[in-house]
């Protein structure tokens, strides 16, 4: 498995992606705020190993996550290792219930942004792996929809990442929590195939 380097690679918000959230002025208030800085879904990019394969691949469709836009805003009083945010279009591919995500999606979603929210608090030359996550449902999450997502890293102990995950509604209304523990692997090798 190969370690990214580089904190985060920041780059225009895509057209067709601008396009797709531009339609609802929430979404739209987010995406033009000067402090955010637009940044590529790394997790979406198609490696030559098999990292990141169920965001890449099974959840990079018209009908799970049709799009997703990432934004980084720097550390703050409160944010200490800054904050990330998400706009995700969900499809109705992910449900479990009619026309609801399914909680273990849910599960993923909230795991994937405070991993993505990890990276701004490791070393480099490393990378990090999810220890526990804890969600609490709070609301239904409805597909297809637009939701955003928010994800911080609360504090840092030696190789441990305490962090957590908000998935709000575009009237700020909060759907699931996550609260998640994230090590810093001291190595990253392949797993043995059995």
């Amino acid at each position: 498995m190969t370690v990214s380097k580089e904190l985060y690679t920041f780059a225009p918000i895509p057209a067709t992606t601008a396009a797709h959230f531009s339609s609802l002025p929430w979404c739209q208030a987010i995406l033009s705020d000067p402090t955010l800085r637009p940044f590529e879904a790394r997790q979406r990019i198609l490696k030559p190993h098999t990292g990141d394969t169920l965001t890449s691949i099974a959840l990079n469709t018209a009908e799970t996550i049709k799009e997703l836009q990432q934004l980084y805003s720097p550390p703050s009083s409160t944010r200490p290792f800054g904050e990330i945010l998400q706009l995700i279009s969900l499809g109705s591919h992910v449900n479990g219930h009619i026309d609801t995500c399914h909680g273990g999606f849910v599960g993923v979603m909230l795991d994937d942004m405070i991993g993505c929210a990890a990276e701004s608090a490791r070393p480099r030359d490393k990378t990090t792996m999810t220890a526990y996550l804890n969600i609490t449902y709070k609301k239904p999450i409805r597909t297809p929809s637009i939701v955003l997502g928010k994800s911080w890293i609360e504090r840092k102990e030696g190789r441990k990442l305490f962090g957590k995950a908000t998935i709000e509604d575009g009237n700020g209304t909060i759907l699931a929590t996550g609260d998640a523990l994230f090590i810093i692997l001291k190595e990253v090798k392949p797993m043995a195939k059995l």
